[in-house]
């Protein structure tokens, strides 16, 4: 069961690219992680968050360090900021779309930055 998120209803011209591009991989990406717990015979209050709404707030704070990453003077994104980092994330959107899997969705590397995983 998807999570309702309330920041796709933030669709304005003040919202940035990125945000809203990895929100949009949020929000597939959650009933793709419902569908890999129930392949390993867990439900979400057994999994790491504990519940679907953990997991939306944990998608949150992804997206927030994502962009975080891509300002920071370390970044090679750094210039491009928040344009890479949108199509980074429009790029695993239509990959998962393409095929909605666990395989294609552990394959994000979530743990890394958005734009490193394929």
């Amino acid at each position: 069961m998807q999570t309702p998120l309330p920041w796709l209803i933030l669709l304005s011209g003040c919202v940035p690219q990125a945000e809203l591009a990895c929100a949009e991989l949020c929000y597939v990406a959650e009933p793709l992680q419902e569908q890999c717990l129930v392949e390993e015979g867990l439900t979400w209050e057994q999994s790491r968050w504990g519940s679907a709404e953990a997991f939306a707030a944990s998608c949150q704070t992804w997206i927030w360090s994502q962009r975080r990453l891509a300002r920071s003077s370390h970044s090679p994104l750094r210039r491009e900021g928040d344009r890479a980092l949108a199509e980074a994330c429009l790029a695993h959107v239509e990959a998962l779309n393409l095929e909605p899997s666990c395989a294609s969705y552990r394959a994000i590397g979530w743990s890394e930055p958005a734009w490193r995983t394929p």
